[in-house]
């Protein structure tokens, strides 16, 4: 394990600790469950061998104390364990402890009383109870090897240790060695089996992480995520309102055309890299790429916003959250698209490329629809549709025009109108469009554009 911990980043290790942690706990949970309605049963199957040493004993002085002492705490612990605010790893050392502890007032109940006056010899009715708690307990819930040490010395000292003590006390010295010898050889195959299966565990969660980062370097986190997280709402066709970015390389095909097939190439996958690693960082979703041009998303992926239009009486607060999530979505697209455009030209100015190539970016705003294109037999691909994304690409073109006029060597990003306040807030300056006209889209009359001039030394002025 130490190996492939090695493999791992911080993060992931973390990653890896809680997916094990919270396994640990489901299964000390399903356990918790299954122990209450054991003991139960036991207060009823454990009276006829009971009264062969004390006759006096009824069902109901059976039945009872471990309904009291046995199932409830194991019920109560099930409920904690599946419901309860605390941290998975206090969770998991309170089952490590309590285990023990409620197992200790089980064999309170009529068996150690029984045995300390005498009758050392009931042992051998309940010496497989014991043993079924501890192994079941140890190799099903399967925990890491500190918990594993831990439950064992609570086994030992909360119930072993006792009924030696009693054995010795009654002078039961064969038992007594019976116990000893018994338990030698059971434990360590128990605790053995139990780290066993936790180190398979830890094996297949650490091959799934991997599957998954592999996974999320093509597909991207959020769908990564989506599948290995059974999470199948992302997929379902649904309405979203989003920030779309669209971006293109202005001049590439001429860039292409004329320069070294290795220096394009090492370009476009630095240019590729950067992207990718921007609207990440910045809780974007690159949806796809064709080429120099790619298509983004701010907002269209997040999983946690809620539909509430049909509720009546929120319009207000309706409309001021989406006009919130709008300006957020806007703030990260902008600091994405700086952050690329700054790292566009330095990536220029790496590869010694003194070419005007510059990035031409349109953003809009609106509803869009998300669903699953393709053939289920063949391949399949989540796509965006929607006004919004047809406006955008428009825009995006339209970018050419501003760049001809304004800043022919520099990235240009045109905003779109329903974006105008957030705009005058990022250094975006106002551009009239009626001379020009945005195609399919006469009814716009304005735009808001901003021009990213260049600084380094291979980089033009605009």
């Amino acid at each position: 394990m130490l190996k492939e911990q090695s493999t791992l980043s911080g993060q992931e290790r973390r990653e890896l600790a809680s997916r094990l942690i919270q396994g640990v706990v489901n299964r000390a949970t399903t356990l918790s469950f299954v122990y209450a309605a054991v003991f139960t049963i036991y207060g009823f199957s454990s009276l006829s061998f009971i009264q062969q040493f004390d006759s006096t004993i009824t069902l109901s002085e059976n039945v009872w104390p471990r309904i009291v002492f046995n199932t409830l705490p194991f019920l109560l612990m099930g409920l904690y364990l599946k419901r309860g605010n605390g941290r998975p790893e206090l969770k998991v050392w309170i089952w490590t402890v309590a285990l023990p502890g409620v197992f200790l007032a089980a064999c309170l109940i009529h068996i150690w009383e029984i045995m300390w006056h005498g009758s050392g010899e009931i042992y051998f009715y309940v010496h497989a109870a014991n043993t079924f708690i501890l192994t079941t307990a140890l190799i099903v819930v399967s925990p890491p090897p500190k918990f594993i040490v831990g439950q064992t010395v609570c086994f030992l000292g909360f119930v072993l240790l006792p009924i030696a003590i009693i054995l010795f006390h009654i002078g039961d010295f064969k038992l007594l060695q019976f116990l000893v010898s018994e338990n030698l050889i059971a434990i360590p195959v128990v605790i053995y089996m139990s780290h066993l299966i936790y180190q398979l565990r830890y094996k297949i969660a650490y091959f799934d992480l991997q599957k998954r980062k592999q996974t999320s370097s093509f597909l991207g986190p959020a769908i990564a995520g989506a599948i290995y997280e059974e999470r199948d709402f992302l997929f379902e066709s649904r309405t979203a309102e989003a920030l779309v970015v669209q971006m293109d390389i202005r001049d590439f095909t001429n860039f292409y055309k004329t320069r070294d097939a290795a220096l394009t190439r090492e370009f476009m996958q630095g240019y590729h890299a950067l992207v990718s690693r921007e609207i990440g960082r910045h809780g974007g979703f690159w949806h796809k790429s064709v080429g120099d041009a790619q298509v983004i998303t701010f907002g269209a992926m997040d999983p946690d916003v809620a539909d509430l239009s049909n509720l009546p009486g929120l319009e207000t607060e309706l409309k001021e959250a989406s006009l919130r999530r709008r300006r957020c979505y806007f703030q990260k697209g902008m600091s994405a698209i700086a952050e690329i455009i700054e790292n566009f030209e330095a990536l220029k100015e790496s590869l010694e490329i003194t070419d005007t190539i510059s990035l031409g970016v349109g953003i809009a705003y609106g509803p869009l629809e998300i669903r699953i294109q393709g053939d289920a037999s063949f391949k399949r691909e989540l796509d965006i549709d929607g006004d919004v994304v047809i406006r955008c690409s428009r825009l995006e073109a339209f970018s050419k025009t501003v760049r001809r006029e304004k800043a022919p060597a520099s990235s240009v990003l045109i905003v779109s109108p329903e974006l105008s306040e957030a705009a005058k807030e990022h250094q975006c300056e106002y551009w009239p469009v009626k001379n020009h006209g945005i195609r399919n889209y006469p009814d716009i009359e304005y735009l808001f554009y901003r021009v990213f001039h260049g600084k380094g030394k291979n980089r033009r002025a605009a």
